[in-house]
């Protein structure tokens, strides 16, 4: 994601995006790393945590650890948004995030389906609308074989 989108995410959502629980996390090391597509994805998720992560907070002023992402990236097509803890609101905002991203392109953020770079179940997934697709095929369901 462009360095601009995510210092946007960092500001208005501090306590989701700007903050820093472990240095050694993949979070603090490389960043956000999706596509600019997911920007409003993220937004939206930012919207909903930032209140229930200060509300942690404020139950919890002394505790050693708090929620924190630690790492956001793309695997197997769709959004991957991990957190260091939280409570089943939080990890429930989290898959919501991860669920929306099936159906987003990447790198434009129109509607787009999940497509491999080949014509099997091992090739390369990624999500993208017709434009950004390369050319492959939206990937659907492999048939069932014959037993």
């Amino acid at each position: 994601m462009r360095k601009e989108l995510v210092e946007k995410l960092k500001k208005d959502f501090p306590l989701t995006y700007g903050a820093v629980c472990d240095e050694r996390q993949a979070y603090s090391m490389f960043g956000i790393e999706v596509g600019d597509g997911w920007y409003k994805i993220l937004e939206r998720a930012g919207k909903k945590m930032e209140p229930l992560i200060q509300a942690w907070v404020d139950k919890n002023p002394e505790a050693e650890y708090r929620p924190c992402v630690s790492q956001i990236k793309e695997k197997y097509g769709t959004m991957r948004f991990y957190m260091t803890c939280g409570t089943d609101e939080m990890f429930q905002v989290a898959s919501d995030a991860e669920a929306e991203s099936e159906g987003v392109c990447e790198k434009c953020g129109k509607p787009g389906e999940i497509r491999s770079t080949s014509n099997s179940w091992n090739g390369w997934l990624f999500t993208a609308c017709d434009e950004h697709s390369e050319g492959k095929v939206p990937l659907k369901e492999e048939p069932e074989e014959d037993v």
